[in-house]
């Protein structure tokens, strides 16, 4: 239990990059706000079934150029292509690529580790300019995962400086029985201002909360209040239409 609760926290900690300096270094000149709405978007887009959102997307988050490089209908057409392939993705994870580019990878679903290339105007209103799904080849090899430490109560400390060494940066806590035992920052949160990561470091965790509610879903699907099968219109009041129509499930 004590590796497994080690083990979890570190990789939260680990996991994602400080909010500070983080969206400027994807996108030279873009703004973090119009990175965070423009992907945010684009997740939305993912997420719904019907043309009319796919045309409101177009409308109101494209660029005039990129807007019209292409008809409505073939628009439409690749913009569902992209729906089938990331269909009930579970996460969504940042990666730059190029000077200007940002890769938007979803996961756990059939295109996962297929990006799609999002570049974002420097300008007001800040438009996409480039929105299109490349090769994985395409884009830059991704950060290999931690590998698993052999934790003890004991050397805790020790090798968490270990790895500080190593490349760790992040926050990591560890709890027993509900007293906090360890709480500590570790490496840069900002590499360019040589800001080291405290305790109370805020970061940017993309789409993980997803999981805590798939969780809180499971428990009350085992409590007996609802059922995965179930429409989503059936418990949440104010349903858009489009989720309505479309078999979106819990």
């Amino acid at each position: 239990m004590m590796n497994r609760i080690i083990w979890v926290a570190m990789v939260l900690a680990v996991g994602f990059a400080p909010v500070a300096g983080a969206q400027g270094e994807l996108i030279v000149g873009a703004p973090r706000s119009g990175v965070r709405e423009r992907v945010g978007a684009i997740e939305r887009l993912m997420e719904m079934r019907t043309d009319e959102s796919a045309r409101k997307f177009v409308e109101e988050n494209l660029a005039p150029a990129l807007r019209t490089s292409q008809t409505t209908d073939l628009r439409l057409t690749n913009i569902k292509a992209m729906r089938q392939l990331f269909r009930n993705f579970s996460t969504v994870n940042l990666a730059p690529s190029g000077e200007r580019g940002l890769a938007v990878l979803f996961g756990g679903c059939p295109g996962e580790g297929t990006p799609i290339l999002l570049e974002i105007d420097s300008n007001p209103p800040r438009g996409i300019t480039g929105f299109r799904v490349v090769e994985k080849t395409a884009l830059p090899a991704r950060t290999k995962t931690a590998p698993q430490i052999d934790l003890t109560w004991e050397n805790l400390a020790d090798k968490l400086k270990e790895q500080e060494a190593a490349g760790l940066s992040g926050s990591v806590l560890v709890v027993l029985d509900g007293s906090i035992v360890h709480h500590q920052g570790y490496g840069l949160g900002d590499r360019a201002k040589k800001i080291s990561n405290k305790p109370d470091t805020i970061f940017a965790i993309g789409s993980r909360p997803i999981d805590f509610t798939k969780g809180a879903i499971l428990k009350l699907e085992d409590m007996g209040k609802l059922k995965t099968s179930d429409s989503i219109a059936r418990h949440l009041p104010n349903v858009p239409d489009d989720k309505k129509e479309s078999p979106s499930r819990i």
